[in-house]
């Protein structure tokens, strides 16, 4: 595939790929935001899914500010990872870092204001049939509580329009 130019993107090519990986990366908002387009080997972009794209990011706080109200909504609904967090006591973590975290396990919406976006994943069509994806997530945003003390992510995966599809407990 040429090298394809975009407005928001800048130059990008899959040319070089030799496997799904990253064509373009960015760091957005405050705290800072971890951003990265995915792209398969010799893959043909398209330009309305890099347009779908650079709508969302631009409007991130509105997307972001949805996420969160799926993720309240979520929690109510399963408090797994409320509950992970508090038997932190019986996990690896300096339980001394985290005890800030334990009255907003019992206050949902403070615990979710509080978590942090780290990551934004941006995967082209061809990265998610690659990957046999179903159904089709390309943008996923990863929202961490304590990042720098733990792993876990609470990923909410939505479509290009950024309809929330899923939300997932990942590590």
């Amino acid at each position: 595939m040429p090298a394809l130019h975009h407005p928001y993107f800048g130059t990008l090519n899959s040319d070089t790929l030799e496997d799904i990986d990253v064509i373009w990366e960015t760091t957005l908002g405050e705290p800072q935001t971890h951003s990265q387009l995915w792209a398969a080997p010799e893959q043909r972009l398209d330009t309305a899914e890099l347009d779908a794209f650079a709508a969302l990011l631009q409007n991130l706080p509105t997307l972001d500010k949805r996420a969160r109200a799926a993720l309240c909504d979520e929690l109510a609904n399963d408090g797994s990872f409320l509950e992970y967090f508090s038997a932190a006591e019986a996990l690896e973590y300096d339980v001394e870092e985290l005890r800030w975290l334990k009255p907003l396990l019992n206050d949902i919406p403070a615990f979710v204001a509080a978590l942090q976006l780290t990551a934004i994943g941006l995967w082209t069509h061809d990265t998610m049939q690659e990957m046999e994806e179903e159904p089709a997530t390309p943008l996923v945003l990863d929202y961490k509580i304590a990042p720098e003390h733990t792993d876990q992510i609470l990923a909410v995966k939505c479509d290009l329009q950024g309809n929330i599809i899923s939300i997932d407990w990942e590590s």
